[in-house]
């Protein structure tokens, strides 16, 4: 009885874990939207700039002085919350010094609604992006959902990551600062 509850156990342990991976490549439906991604150094995948649209219609583009941080997950994930609230927690100690942006890389399953009611209950007051053409998703080259990306102020990516935990990203935060002033 007691291999038939660990066994039971493993498979739903299993299923979970399986269930936040993505596929970027899958077919991505048709939606009528303002988003879009603009690559602005797109032939230098470790030095560029971006522009896009947030689920709010804000125009959200890379700030060039300051670190970002981009964590990609889909709302109806539950394993990417801790991450989220992660963010949160990065956002109250380093405040405006660092650029936070999350993305949802599932626009077959999420909307808009699904990302703000997300942001809601479990995030803060920075952009959240749908990526609805999948553009930044396949720039980046994510295949997993919380993934975490750290660019210093001149656009390079300097730390990548699964699900990381808040002391390794406010080392890499410091570490992307430092890049500046060398």
């Amino acid at each position: 009885m007691k291999k038939i509850k660990f066994y039971l156990l493993f498979a739903i342990l299993l299923m979970v874990i399986s269930a936040c991976q993505s596929n970027p490549d899958s077919t991505t439906k048709k939606t009528e939207s303002s988003y879009s991604f603009e690559a602005l150094n797109p032939e230098n995948e470790s030095d560029f700039s971006f522009k896009t649209i947030d689920i709010h219609g804000n125009t959200v583009q890379s700030a060039s002085n300051k670190p970002t941080a981009i964590f990609f997950l889909a709302s109806w994930c539950p394993t990417c919350i801790p991450g989220e609230k992660i963010l949160a927690e990065l956002q109250k100690k380093v405040g405006e010094d660092v650029q936070l942006i999350t993305v949802d890389i599932d626009p077959d399953t999420d909307t808009v609604e699904d990302l703000a009611n997300f942001q809601k209950k479990h995030g803060g007051e920075w952009p959240h992006i749908l990526d609805e053409t999948r553009e930044m998703t396949k720039f980046f080259g994510i295949t997993y959902l919380e993934e975490v990306i750290i660019l210093n102020e001149k656009g390079e990516i300097t730390f990548r990551d699964f699900n990381p935990p808040l002391k390794k990203l406010e080392e890499k935060i410091a570490e992307a600062k430092l890049e500046k002033k060398s």
